[in-house]
């Protein structure tokens, strides 16, 4: 099991470490994003979205769009993005958890809009629904 890296880009030889080791990928999208300090705009949103307008007062809406911004310097969430792609190209198992969504409420809403990533993730193809 190996979480998703956003240091640097993704290389072929992370790609193979994964197969040879029979990992699989836990993208914490999510995770990354806000530790780097990334997809604000994205939050901010969907905070106006009439959805969130009922289950998140202004604390909540702050607290929502709030970022960490502690990764070093470099760290980029496209790498993040770029690794999950790569792991779906090379037919390795990538692991999804949407437990955030359920945490939608004003005292601990997720870092970034999950429903912003499922839609990315579909859309690029990176993630199939299961049915």
């Amino acid at each position: 099991m190996a979480h998703t890296f956003y240091d640097k880009a993704p290389t072929q030889e992370l790609l193979e470490a994964y197969k040879k080791n029979n990992s699989f990928l836990i993208p914490t999208l999510c995770a990354s994003a806000t530790l780097i300090g990334e997809e604000s705009e994205s939050s901010e949103k969907h905070v106006g979205h009439q959805l969130a307008e009922k289950v998140l007062d202004e604390t909540g809406k702050t607290c929502f769009c709030g970022r960490m911004k502690i990764a070093k310097e470099g760290c980029k969430a496209e790498f993040a993005y770029e690794t999950v792609k790569m792991v779906k190209r090379y037919g390795l198992d990538i692991i999804w958890s949407v437990s955030f969504t359920l945490l939608l409420i004003p005292t601990t809403p997720p870092p970034i809009n999950q429903n912003w990533l499922i839609s990315y993730l579909l859309a690029e193809r990176i993630l199939l629904p299961v049915l």
